[in-house]
């Protein structure tokens, strides 16, 4: 709302911004349930069981067993799945072309000969059934056209009941999507088992998974591990939990190579509010808001001069990387951009002084496991102000 607000108030100065604060959000992530292989197995013979006699038809059972068992060895989103089509599927190189997933991003996943087996037997089954032209899509209705995601949810409950993975008439249980979760933890659990530095191998789950950063596949690890990484502010009050926190990170204003402000040396708020202001969302609390207005003085209104705020990171860094826009934010999150020389930080005339800081959580009293302590190690590592490392090692 507060979004809109601003953009509105570009055409009506008769809009009002809400303050932030005012209507505070907190989100939460459903616990993944961690399939045992007895589960998919039973998940797989009820889907052969799928009734057949119409309004179904002699293909659906086979269609449901493609599509669940492509989603527990690759990890893929349902989206995804549902959406590849027979141009996306080389049986030759063993290999799927994903498009259009998140985030407008594609890449190309490898598949085991088993599974390669499976989806040859599948797509000859679908030549046969459909003797006329249908649609491309691989995954498809009784009548040829591309399955629906909510048709195949319902279907997902009724063999998840079926199987005794959910009570009659729950509304919770364990979901499709966790099958991408399980993929992630043995994946990890197999580079630990074999000696290799799953710190190294990280960025290769992400790019496999389709995240467009590595902090987006600790979240499908973190429901195995018993951990979550968070920022400080966010933190609840609970004796159940430990809370480390980690090295905190300057925040700071960015801005792409060539930008016009540079012209005016250190920039004063006067320059930096001609230009967009954007801001991700996990920074910018109250506390940050006031610092900058002490900052820049009592006339100073920063919140009304920003023009958007998403927790959507690289979102707003490619933003400000192809145009006049200026990030402000934590400075390590434009960090591959900056080495690059894509973006610059902006120098103003004094240090502003604001960190932001994350904190990594796990349950009290739990024994830290090999793999737990590995993450924990990773984030402290990874999630640190380089620059200001560098400036404590020149002072020494």
């Amino acid at each position: 709302m507060r979004g809109f607000a601003r953009h509105r108030s570009a055409t009506d100065s008769r809009t009002e911004i809400p303050p932030i604060g005012l209507l505070p959000h907190r989100s939460t992530r459903a616990r993944p349930h961690l399939y045992s292989e007895d589960e998919i197995r039973r998940l797989l013979d009820a889907a052969l069981e799928l009734p057949v006699a119409w309004p179904s038809t002699s293909l659906r059972p086979w269609v449901f067993y493609g599509l669940i068992g492509l989603l527990s060895v690759t990890g893929m989103r349902l989206s995804e799945a549902l959406n590849l089509q027979l141009a996306d599927v080389d049986l030759d190189q063993a290999v799927l072309t994903i498009r259009g997933a998140k985030f407008g991003q594609w890449r190309l996943v490898p598949i085991h000969p088993s599974t390669r087996a499976i989806l040859a037997d599948y797509l000859k089954r679908r030549e046969q059934f459909f003797r006329h032209p249908v649609s491309t899509y691989v995954f498809v209705s009784r009548r040829g056209t591309r399955l629906d995601g909510g048709h195949v949810h319902r279907t997902f409950y009724t063999l998840s009941r079926s199987t005794g993975l959910r009570a009659v008439g729950a509304s919770k249980g364990p979901r499709l999507h966790d099958l991408r979760h399980l993929f992630a933890v043995k994946t990890l659990t197999r580079w630990y088992q074999s000696d290799k530095d799953p710190g190294r191998e990280m960025p290769l789950l992400s790019t496999y998974l389709g995240h467009v950063c590595v902090a987006g596949t600790y979240w499908y690890l973190s429901g195995k591990l018993d951990a979550l990484v968070m920022h400080r502010r966010l933190l609840p009050a609970n004796d159940d939990l430990s809370i480390r926190l980690l090295p905190a990170m300057r925040l700071g204003f960015v801005c792409r190579q060539g930008h016009p402000g540079l012209a005016a040396g250190l920039p004063s708020f006067g320059v930096l509010r001609q230009y967009p202001l954007v801001a991700g969302g996990l920074g910018l609390s109250d506390e940050v808001v006031q610092s900058l207005n002490s900052y820049f003085g009592k006339s100073v209104h920063f919140e009304e001069a920003l023009r958007f705020q998403s927790d959507e990171i690289f979102s707003l860094l490619e933003m400000v990387r192809t145009t006049d826009a200026i990030f402000f934010g934590t400075i390590e999150a434009a960090r591959l951009l900056l080495d690059r020389g894509e973006l610059l930080e902006l120098k103003l005339s004094r240090p502003l002084g604001l960190t932001s800081q994350f904190a990594f959580i796990t349950l009290e009293g739990i024994s830290e496991t090999p793999a737990l302590r590995m993450v924990r190690e990773f984030c402290t590592d990874k999630m640190r102000d380089r620059c200001s490392d560098l400036a404590d090692k020149q002072s020494e």
